[in-house]
């Protein structure tokens, strides 16, 4: 009798063990989310290289780049350390909206939209950019401030979230190429047709 209780106890502890570290490791939460989303949009602003590796789809780092050494080469030729006084500052994101897991040839995916604020100096910003930026964004989702020749515009994008085989939530944008890219034509199938 004393032998089945602590047999029983070791399965309780080792269910309770197996529950817990795998239940919290691959969640992902409406804040967790939001800050990947915002991680990506300050990487884009900061041109921030090592995070775009880190975003990588593990397919891609090994099929089109061979290696994380020249992932960064060509990371770096496609995002040089410039000042550039035009750069977009994306200031936060709103009307987040997660959609519920699904799972596609075992990842799991995670559909967001949402909204984001940006800001940019523009100090050519003349009648033909200002139809450019109406007929791109709406009359209703920017502003232009004459004085201080800043542009900031709203815009809604989508995006996946996907638990990828490193172990980590990689976002990537909403449409199949980019998809298909990074995780198989299967996956970008099954994403889009959903």
């Amino acid at each position: 009798m004393l032998k089945n209780t602590s047999n029983l106890k070791r399965i309780i502890c080792i269910l309770i063990f197996s529950f817990l570290f795998s239940s919290c490791s691959s969640k992902l939460t409406y804040i967790k989310a939001e800050e990947i989303i915002n991680k990506y949009y300050t990487a884009l602003s900061e041109k921030d290289i090592n995070y775009q590796i880190e975003q990588a789809p593990v397919r891609t780092i090994k099929t089109t780049y061979g290696s994380k050494n020249k992932a960064r080469k060509h990371f770096e030729d496609k995002f040089p350390k410039d000042n550039n006084d035009t750069t977009i500052q994306y200031t936060d994101i709103s009307n987040l909206l997660v959609s519920n897991l699904k799972k596609c040839f075992g990842r799991k995916i995670h559909i967001v939209t949402y909204s984001t604020h940006s800001a940019q100096f523009a100090p050519y910003f003349n009648e033909d950019a200002k139809q450019f930026v109406e007929k791109q964004y709406g009359k209703e989702n920017y502003y232009f401030h004459k004085k201080t020749k800043i542009l900031e515009i709203t815009k809604s994008d989508k995006k996946v979230i996907i638990y990828d085989k490193d172990r980590k939530w990689k976002i990537t944008s909403y449409d199949f190429k980019s998809i298909e890219n990074g995780y198989g034509e299967k996956v970008a199938n099954c994403i889009i047709n959903q």
